[in-house]
């Protein structure tokens, strides 16, 4: 479960499961299904099928629906408008392993979404959206832990074409990456890490493809989503200790205290980008590793002086 208050009148709560299949064949395949309600409600779901036992192929179909909720916030940080949408997808994916350390896949995808206004002024616009395109994804992860790690690197790399000529409404380019870098001594650990983003030519099929800065390690302070825009990038580092032995049984778990620092920003096109407008952030937070999952108790504080409350129990999805 995620809960999120910024203290300004806007608050989000979402809880989420997962519910994972293995061995489903003779060939090890995997059935992974996830789902979420609350203020933006999920089903994700996706069989990782390989195609022998002695080579690293596999395919991987799945189905996407989602909703999502962008809150358009002004640069004084009043809520403008809230604008829900909505996004069904199938995709079909092939790829490869590579040893234990990765994969690479390519893949076509297809669906439909729609938006509306959800909360302001009725005559902004809305719209009804055909999705159709390709992807390239490649991921390479060497950390040794996905929540809090100490050693170790991972990297992440993608490709979105839509294509009218594969039913998109319209042509858009989207290329994202992410970088993170682990190093620990005793009980102290450091976590660096950079995300980016382009919509290549300021386009997006689905507004759930634009780029959001707000949240939890995305400038903290912000209310989710509080940036919106075709261009992205951010950079933090998080330092946390140790603060308790660990053990075996339930309830003995490694617990954290930790402080982080961000800087980023979200652009509406490319000729905007100007690193010297960046906006920084950072966090105060108490985190676990639950027999659920991650636990993070956390306050944040933007440089605009916004602040906003967190609490996550498990896995976000």
């Amino acid at each position: 479960m995620g809960v999120e208050n910024d203290f300004e009148g806007g608050a989000t709560a979402n809880a989420a499961a997962q519910l994972r299949m293995t061995h489903v064949n003779a060939l090890d395949a995997e059935w992974i299904i996830d789902g979420q309600i609350g203020e933006e409600p999920t089903l994700r779901t996706e069989l990782y099928q390989p195609l022998s036992l002695r080579r690293p192929y596999f395919i991987a179909p799945a189905f996407r629906y989602e909703q999502v909720t962008l809150q358009i916030v002004s640069d004084e940080g009043q809520r403008l408008a809230r604008y829900r949408t909505r996004d069904t997808e199938v995709s079909l994916a092939v790829g490869a392993e590579l040893s234990n350390w990765g994969e690479v896949r390519v893949g076509l995808r297809r669906g439909d979404g729609s938006s509306h206004v959800l909360v302001g002024d009725p005559g902004l616009p809305t719209a009804d959206f055909d999705l159709g395109g390709a992807f390239v994804n490649f991921g390479y992860d060497r950390l040794d832990s996905g929540y809090f790690p100490k050693q170790g690197q991972a990297f992440r790399a993608s490709w979105l074409a839509d294509r009218e000529s594969l039913g998109a409404t319209r042509d858009a380019d989207i290329v994202r990456a992410s970088w993170q870098l682990a190093r620990s001594r005793g009980r102290y650990s450091l976590v660096w890490s950079m995300d980016g983003g382009s919509a290549l030519d300021d386009q997006v099929v689905s507004p759930q493809e634009l780029f959001t800065l707000g949240g939890l390690f995305d400038i903290s302070g912000l209310a989710s989503d509080a940036r919106v825009g075709t261009q992205y990038g951010i950079a933090r580092a998080i330092l946390y200790r140790r603060i308790s032995r660990g053990g075996t049984g339930f309830f003995e778990f490694p617990a954290y205290i930790g402080f982080s620092v961000e800087a980023g920003n979200v652009w509406a096109t490319r000729d905007d980008v100007d690193f010297g407008d960046l906006e920084t952030g950072g966090s105060l937070f108490l985190g676990a590793e639950s027999p659920f999952g991650p636990v993070y108790l956390a306050a944040g504080l933007a440089s605009g002086g916004e602040r906003a409350f967190y609490l996550y129990l498990g896995k976000t999805f």
